[in-house]
């Protein structure tokens, strides 16, 4: 028989008798804690016990490069390994690693030749301790722009480090690679004037941060939720630079043991501008299966916000995640939070920007139409359809998002607009029959802060309080379907449809919209303050054009069939002089090129073997556009 220790006996007997006192039902917390306070004594003292005895490491890297390690010795006086979840597990749960090269989209987004010059990168956090920049995770890509400067011991360094490494770690292991590898990060430590530095930034190019940090829980509860002035400024920033999206974590300060569930959410995220993301557990094996798939973490804030407002946005993995720490250059540990999700929606959507420049002649979305893209092709989370408190919009997926911008299927429309006061926007539309959804987004302008001892302020925080409805085209009536919104009183409650009023995010999902023609209709209630920028996705379409570059056409461009056996048609739905089609394979070697004369219809064959091919169509008037295409 194996000789336990003095203390293992001691602690034993600690629990022996805590055990005792549990027979009956629990109902002193106190008690409860100081059980689990002994137990876990108990755990560490027979892992380092066994680990003596057997001469075995506590932790150690897989062939996968995970990282392993004893959790506790089970009653057979066996170890039992847990495995660390790693920044590559949290990229394959929101669909990331599909937009890699290998990822099966044939595309090579790792946020590479994204800088604005040598001294500005476009991707950009904020935290409370400065970044170990010289941890071989960076290789020289991270960028340290204010004070102080990395030691070992100034500031939440390990933190700051960690969330870098989701942004944009190497993968030194391959369970340890960020989701944009190959871009380079500008680093800011929140003890200077943030705000001043997020406005230099942004106004100088910077097009995604994220803001891994927040308030502590306000006990009054007057914080939690609030439009603050803070809020309000992130607002204003983000209106003066309309490229620029923050990503705030909305928090970790839930229990729900203390009653302390909805309207916890605080900090930059409540923002009507800006993003606030959630933390759910990473997928098993078979990754998002449907919305009983989404489990929320136990730390994770839920809104809404005070005005009713649907927040968190969407939610990510953020539990157990494994990415770079400041201890050395090489070192990796395991944190959770939402400090832990939010960089990996940064660093995914900054990846989303790179496609539209690469395919829109060096042009960037708006933040409007990043945000709106993102929150419209959310995977489905919660027990009722449609957003909540508890997890916003849905997952993340990077994949659906990609099916938006390359218009997979031919279903897809996006578009930038501008709504005059007074004015109308519509989109004459058709469709089959079936599911349609359109969702569109605005960069409002600041509204009116709460004041500090104001609690729960229902009051809505638009300014330019903007309206979509679907529009029969034969009656001119709206259709039976209104926007989703939140009852801010009744929280726990599903989303339900009706009149907006609070949110510059509205989305309308038809089940099964009947086959026709209709408009999609965005107008304005009351007067605006002046024209207002917004952005509109649509699914659901017949045929609906390409929208990779067809704003530099400004004239709907349909190629069909995509994908293609190697035969493709062109609708160019006009006639021009002159048109000039080139054809590229996936490396940009250009396999065709030929000019056309006065004509509005081409048809062309993709010669080579299968695979995605770029189809770029120049016209007289000097304008372009690129289409991908598969060839199967």
């Amino acid at each position: 028989m194996k000789r336990k220790s003095s203390l293992f006996c001691v602690l034993s007997f600690a629990l022996m008798q805590i055990n005792i006192a549990q027979i009956n039902p629990i109902h002193d917390n106190e008690q409860y804690r100081q059980f689990l306070i002994q137990k876990d004594l108990i755990r560490i003292e027979k892992i380092d016990q066994y680990v003596k005895e057997n001469n075995v490491s506590k932790n150690f890297y897989d062939q996968k490069g995970n990282y392993v390690y004893i959790h506790h010795i089970n009653e057979l006086d066996q170890p039992v390994f847990y495995q660390s979840k790693s920044n590559l597990e949290l990229a394959k749960s929101i669909k990331t690693d599909k937009c890699w090269s290998g990822g099966g989209l044939g595309l090579n987004l790792q946020g590479q030749n994204m800088e604005v010059n040598v001294t500005r990168s476009r991707l950009g956090m904020w935290e409370p301790g400065p970044t170990r920049i010289d941890h071989k995770e960076f290789a020289g890509r991270a960028l340290t722009r204010d004070l102080p400067v990395f030691t070992t011991h100034n500031g939440n360094t390990e933190h700051a480090t960690h969330v870098a490494g989701t942004m944009m770690g190497l993968g030194l292991l391959s369970s340890t690679r960020g989701m944009a590898n190959q871009a380079k990060l500008d680093c800011y430590e929140t003890g200077a004037n943030e705000e001043d530095e997020m406005l230099t930034a942004a106004s100088e190019g910077m097009l995604v941060s994220n803001h891994s940090y927040g308030p502590s829980y306000d006990a009054t509860k007057t914080l939690q939720g609030m439009y603050n002035a803070e809020a309000k400024t992130y607002d204003s920033i983000i209106y003066l630079n309309k490229y620029y999206l923050p990503c705030f974590a909305i928090g970790n300060e839930r229990d729900d043991s203390k009653s302390i569930t909805w309207d916890v959410a605080s900090g930059g995220g409540i923002a009507k501008n800006a993003l606030g993301i959630g933390a759910i557990e990473l997928f098993g094996v078979g990754g998002y299966t449907g919305p009983a798939s989404v489990i929320a973490t136990d730390f994770t804030n839920y809104g809404p916000a005070d005005d009713g407002r649907i927040k968190p946005d969407f939610v990510a993995p953020g539990k157990d995640i494994y990415s770079a720490t400041s201890v050395n250059d090489t070192a990796h540990v395991v944190q959770s939070g939402t400090s832990m999700s939010t960089p990996g929606v940064a660093g995914s959507l900054f990846l989303l920007q790179q496609y539209y420049k690469e395919n829109n002649s060096n042009k960037f979305m708006k933040a409007s139409t990043l945000k709106g893209l993102a929150i419209h092709t959310c995977d489905e989370a919660g027990s009722a359809v449609g957003p909540d408190a508890k997890f916003g919009w849905g997952v993340l997926n990077m994949q659906s998002v990609y099916n938006v911008l390359w218009n997979y299927g031919k279903e897809h429309f996006m578009e930038e607009a501008t709504l005059s006061n007074g004015g109308a926007y519509n989109n004459k539309i058709s469709t089959t029959g079936g599911m349609f959804r359109v969702t569109i987004c605005w960069t409002d302008l600041p509204g009116i802060a709460t004041a500090g001892n104001v609690k729960d302020d229902r009051v809505s925080k638009l300014v330019n309080d903007l309206d979509v409805r679907i529009i029969d085209s034969i009656s001119n009536t709206a259709i039976a379907s209104f926007p989703w919104k939140l009852d801010p009183t009744s929280p726990a409650n599903a989303a339900t449809k009706g009149d907006n009023i609070v949110d510059n995010v509205e989305q309308i999902l038809v089940d099964n919209l009947p086959a026709g023609t209709y408009y999609v209709r965005v107008n304005h209630k009351g007067t605006m303050v002046n024209a207002q920028d917004f952005s509109i996705v649509m699914t659901g379409l017949k045929s609906a054009t390409t929208q990779i570059q067809n704003k530099d056409l400004n004239k709907q461009i349909v190629l069909y069939p995509n994908p293609t056996k190697g035969e493709v048609g062109i609708e160019l739905a006009e006639n021009f002089a002159t048109v000039q089609l080139t054809i590229k394979n996936i490396i940009g070697q250009k396999i065709s090129s030929k000019k056309y004369e006065n004509i509005d219809k081409v048809n062309t064959i993709i010669e080579g073997e299968k695979g995605i091919y770029f189809v770029q169509i120049s016209t007289n008037d000097g304008r372009q556009t690129t289409i991908k295409v598969i060839k199967e």
